[in-house]
């Protein structure tokens, strides 16, 4: 029945005691075996009084204590040896490794391993190597590290839009595994995510002149650093056809371009490389840099033609949800959209660890031109009301004051709609 001595495989324990909940994680962990409750550390058989108390006592200890459930790996036998009874807790190795002790969470500590005859911490590469081997090389699917999470931030987006983040959703939207285990992709959105993105803002020499760098959800990411990029991207008031366009702005760099190049470096970058997602600004250019190369099964000339594999489908799909990004990869292509009818074009570069955006400085006359013809020019009037301004046959003069053939009067007050009517 029993070996004399206790080995890798196989524990005594004289009673029942907390410390089982140790060995059976580390069983699950490795490659299985079998605990004798009923025998001494020598070997010495003593016995088990109430077998059906033991049995019940361990099923809840396992239950309670461990997570993910490991209780399909368990089997209570009830066996004898000299006359007496014994409880026998065979573990098999399991399949939602790591497991982990409750009261200690997914570390080093919590999640132990057999070595030889104990039980004992597992390093974070042995936990790195038991996700990865249960994960099916998905990333996003993995099981994260960080099981404490919050997601008041993706909560606040959802409701922004009318959707609601409850426990079901976060299952449906893939944030949990089946075991019930927070994945890489609720570690991503939550609270505590630990990449970033990183803004290098460039001066004319080509020095780094100031970097901001931000934190928090993805979510919380990416308005961040849209509205950064919105306050970044130069405005300028200009001239065409000899007439002062006063009142206009007109943006270096297209809207629509920047919005689809940020959501491409977040929601398809390899976040397995630890490095943040890098967008540099500056007079000419802004570039887009972010970890990972081309998706296994699609090349360069490919990606020209407008071929999309997802990386992080599940990460996309979320994004599609709250409605930042479509779920069809044309991304890249409303990218070159934006640049139609200006010299300058986008340019995109792929290397063996990276993906590369480029989004040229458009040609200031150009721009100003296209949206000159688009919209008449227009006069905008303070919105104070009533405006003091003076009326008489050959003058009208914003600031209030009589022109020199007005009569005092036939000053009055009219409102800015007025006003407007009367310039038109």
């Amino acid at each position: 029945m029993a070996n004399a001595y206790e080995d890798k495989n196989v524990v005594y324990k004289r009673e029942y005691t907390d410390k089982i909940k140790r060995t059976v994680v580390a069983f699950a962990n490795a490659n299985g075996g079998k605990i004798y409750v009923g025998i001494d550390d020598f070997g010495q058989v003593v016995g088990v009084d109430d077998v059906d108390d033991v049995k019940r006592r361990l099923s809840k200890l396992i239950q309670d204590g461990i997570f993910p459930d490991v209780a399909s790996c368990v089997e209570y036998t009830v066996e004898y040896a000299e006359g007496k009874k014994i409880v026998g807790v065979e573990v098999s190795r399991g399949a939602r490794r790591p497991y982990w002790l409750v009261e200690k969470g997914l570390t080093p500590e919590g999640a132990l391993v057999r070595r030889d005859a104990a039980s004992s911490p597992a390093s974070v590469k042995e936990i790195e190597r038991m996700i990865e081997e249960t994960s099916g090389g998905s990333y996003e699917r993995a099981r994260t590290l960080a099981q404490n999470l919050s997601f008041l931030q993706a909560t606040d987006v959802f409701l922004k839009r009318g959707l609601k983040l409850d426990r079901l959703e976060l299952r449906e939207l893939g944030f949990v595994d089946d075991a019930g285990a927070y994945a890489n992709l609720a570690m991503l959105l939550s609270d505590q995510c630990p990449m970033t993105i990183k803004i290098a803002i460039l001066a004319d020499d080509g020095n780094v002149g100031g970097v901001v760098e931000f934190s928090g959800s993805l979510f919380k990411q990416f308005d961040d650093a849209r509205a950064e990029l919105d306050r970044r991207n130069r405005k300028f008031a200009g001239s065409f056809a000899d007439r002062r366009v006063d009142g206009r702005e007109y943006r270096v760099f297209p809207d629509v371009a920047i919005r689809e190049a940020l959501a491409n470096a977040v929601v398809h970058r390899d976040y397995a490389s630890p490095v943040p997602t890098l967008v540099r600004v500056s007079t000419e250019k802004i570039e887009f840099v972010s970890p990972g190369g081309l998706v296994q099964g699609v090349s360069k000339e490919e990606l020209s033609l407008g071929v999309s594999i997802c990386r992080n489908p599940k990460l996309a799909r979320v994004f599609h949800k709250i409605q930042e990004v479509d779920s069809f990869g044309l991304g890249l292509a409303r990218i070159r959209r934006a640049y139609e009818g200006t010299s300058a074009e986008p340019k995109f570069e792929v290397g063996a660890n990276f993906f590369k955006a480029t989004l040229p400085k458009t040609p200031e006359r150009r721009a100003v031109e296209a949206d000159f013809k688009e919209r008449p020019v227009e006069v905008r009037v303070a919105k104070r009301s009533p405006i003091r301004v003076s009326v008489s046959p050959t003058s009208v003069d914003l600031d209030g004051r009589a022109a020199s053939n007005a009569k005092p009067e036939e000053t009055k007050s009219v409102s800015s709609d007025a006003f407007r009517s009367r310039r038109e």
